[in-house]
Order: C-alpha cells, then sequence, then structure tokens
C-alpha cells in the first residue's frame, strides 16, 4: 500500500494501533471516502479485536465488523453493502489474521 502522507502525522491514533491501521488501510484502498470517520470505525472494529489472538472466532469478527460498521453508518456512509463480512474475510482479515504480508510505504512526489 502507497501513501501519498505521512499516516504517523495525518492520523496518529490509527497509525501507532497496528491493527486499526491494517483496517483503515484496506479499506481506503477499496472505497471512496467520503464524509464518514473512518479513523473512528477503524479504532472501533480494532477494540474489539485488542484482546483476541489471531485467527479470530468467527463471533469476534462479527463484533469487529459490527463495530466499525455502527461507526461508519453512524457518520454519514450510506452504501451499507459495503459494510459486509464478505469484504472483511476477503481483504481485511487475511492481513489482521498474518495470512497476507502488510506492507506499506509512503510515495510522496
Amino acid at each position: 500500500f502507497e501513501f501519498c502522507f505521512n499516516p504517523e502525522e495525518k492520523m496518529p491514533k490509527v497509525f501507532r494501533n497496528r491493527t486499526a491501521f491494517i483496517i483503515w488501510t484496506v479499506w481506503r484502498a477499496f472505497h471512496l471516502r467520503g464524509q464518514e470517520d473512518l479513523e473512528a470505525a477503524s479504532l472501533a472494529g480494532a477494540e474489539v479485536l485488542s484482546n483476541v489472538s489471531p485467527p479470530y472466532p468467527p463471533e469476534i469478527k462479527e463484533k469487529a465488523i459490527e463495530a466499525f460498521r455502527k461507526v461508519m453508518l453512524d457518520s454519514g456512509y450510506i452504501a451499507e453493502g459495503d459494510l459486509s463480512r464478505d469484504f472483511w474475510e476477503r481483504k481485511i482479515f487475511p492481513f489482521l489474521e498474518r495470512r497476507w504480508e502488510f506492507k506499506w510505504e509512503i510515495k510522496i512526489k
């Protein structure tokens, strides 16, 4: 994943929480950002996962997705179909459960 800004400076709370940073990064790579609060949603999902080691049990995954979904919908996100478990299973959990390697870099021109 490539950033055109320094995420440590722009969103320090998310950056310091590896789980939230992965959620934010992967979600943002596949979805246009509107007025929703992606930072708060990522932190909410990460909070649910914080006391459990991967691989995550299905009920914990569902709670994390629901925490993320609630913040997104409460902050104005309107495409509820995008908030499905399927997207998380295909795109986010492989990074969180370390089945895929998460790499990122800053690419400022």
